[in-house]
Order: C-alpha cells, then sequence, then structure tokens
C-alpha cells in the first residue's frame, strides 16, 4: 500500500483519455441510460432526482447510513427543518415513494463499504461514491466497488479535492485513495468534472474501455453525435443535389491525381 501522507502521481497512460467537462449534469447525459446505477451517500436526493431525469436507469439502488437528522444544523437550517419531520430515511424514501414501490429504487440502510459489499458481484453499471471523505473511508469504498462494477462499469468519485469548505484545516483523503485505486487496478480516468468552488468528480474506468482515440466506446454523448452525422450524410446521399454534383466530384478528384 502506498503512504497515504505522500502525494500520488498519476501516471500519462491512465489521464491520457481524460476531458474536463462543465458540470456534474452535463457528465450525467454522457452516462449510458437505462443502467444498473448506484448512489453511496444519497443526502437529500437531489443527485438521485437528476440520475431519474437524464439517465433514466433501469434500476437504482440507494445507500446510506441516514444520520444526517442527528446533525443540529444543515446548510444553516435546523435539521429538523430539512427533513420535514420525517427524518433523514423517511424523507429520502417519501421523495421517492413512487420508484420505491414500483422497485425501480432499492434503499439499503447501512455504512458505506458495508453497503456496496452486499451488492451482487459484477452487477453495476455505474456507481457514484459519495461518502466519509477520509484516505480510510474512501479506499474501503473503492475496494468494495471493484468486484461489483461490471467490466465495462465507471466509478464517479465525488469531492476529489484536497480540504472541505470549512476552516477545519482537515484533509481530505479522496484524490489519495482514488489515484492510489486507478494505478493497483489499471482504471483511467474518462472525465473530470468541473463543479461549483472546485469540489469537483471524476469518472473512472478500466483502461482497457478506453480505444486508441482516447474515448471510451460506451460515450452516449459521443454516440449520438456520430449517429447524428452518419444520418445527415445518408439524407446527402439520397439527395438529388448529392447525385446531380457526382460529375464534378469526379472531376475535381482527376485534377487532384495530376
Amino acid at each position: 500500500m502506498l503512504d497515504a501522507a505522500m502525494p500520488i502521481e498519476i501516471p500519462p497512460h491512465l489521464l491520457s483519455a481524460a476531458r474536463v467537462v462543465a458540470s456534474r449534469r452535463d457528465m450525467l447525459h454522457r452516462l449510458p441510460r437505462n443502467c444498473a446505477f448506484v448512489e453511496v451517500g444519497v443526502g437529500i436526493g437531489v443527485f438521485t432526482h437528476e440520475v431519474m431525469t437524464i439517465c433514466a436507469p433501469r434500476s437504482f439502488v440507494a445507500i446510506d447510513d441516514f444520520g444526517l437528522d442527528r446533525v443540529e444544523l444543515l446548510w444553516g437550517r435546523p435539521s429538523a427543518e430539512v427533513f420535514e419531520g420525517w427524518g433523514h430515511q423517511g424523507f429520502y424514501e417519501h421523495r421517492f415513494e413512487r420508484e420505491i414501490g414500483t422497485g425501480l429504487v432499492t434503499v439499503i440502510r447501512s455504512g458505506s463499504a458495508a453497503g456496496i459489499a452486499a451488492l451482487p458481484d459484477d452487477s453495476v453499471d455505474v456507481i457514484y461514491v459519495d461518502a466519509d471523505h477520509t484516505y480510510d473511508a474512501v479506499r474501503a469504498d473503492l475496494q468494495a466497488c471493484l468486484p461489483k462494477v461490471k467490466s465495462s462499469g465507471r466509478i464517479i468519485v465525488n469531492d476529489y479535492v484536497l480540504t472541505p469548505a470549512d476552516a477545519s484545516g482537515l484533509r481530505f483523503g479522496v484524490i489519495d485513495a482514488t489515484n492510489e485505486f486507478m494505478i493497483a487496478h489499471d482504471f483511467a480516468m474518462e472525465y473530470f468534472v468541473l463543479q461549483q468552488d472546485m469540489f469537483c468528480d471524476v469518472v473512472i474506468t478500466r483502461s482497457a474501455n478506453i480505444n486508441r482515440a482516447g474515448f471510451n466506446q460506451t460515450d452516449e454523448h459521443a454516440a449520438a453525435v456520430r449517429r447524428g452525422l452518419e444520418r445527415r450524410i445518408a439524407e446527402l446521399e439520397r439527395s438529388s443535389s448529392w447525385r446531380i454534383t457526382a460529375p464534378l466530384r469526379r472531376a475535381s478528384r482527376l485534377l487532384r491525381r495530376r
């Protein structure tokens, strides 16, 4: 194991395909639809709602210890007021009552690593890790993810940043634990996701999923653009103007050869 006190540098080949995207919403538009999605650390369900809206997953697992109602203040408000008297888990389950009722959403009340470990192996397309940000906790969460994520799957790590937004002086272990995991298990960075105050996310996937051009072959956004271009080319080739100008194109090619 690498020393968590030392900065861990990612080898260039694990970064060569990485692309910067504008926000988490932009990132979600680039993820596969109809996927098996797991969110670890769901808070009050804001990100869950965005995943449901944009990715339309076929299954969604929410893992959390649901302990935020034990905190006196959340975002400057009494936690009892934030959760409208429901408590943390009750508030989340009430918000997604319909999705839970249909079986789309499954809620696991657990610590993060233990909750991840309870998932079936090779069952997850995308897992979003946003739990305890200490080095040991992030390291344990990522190790637990490894057998659960499909060979083509992605792990998204939240708050890839050194320090929290308060004056505590604490050091997050997210960067060190993530970099160490990437090196140890040959995961490449696919996206560096910009976010407010630079509390960015990173999307990582097994390096074998990145093709020689540096793009993930399951990138939904790139695939949609490619399909659109292919449709436009096909329409152009069927058009009368394309047929009429065919002799001119042939003459142009002959002139270029001379």
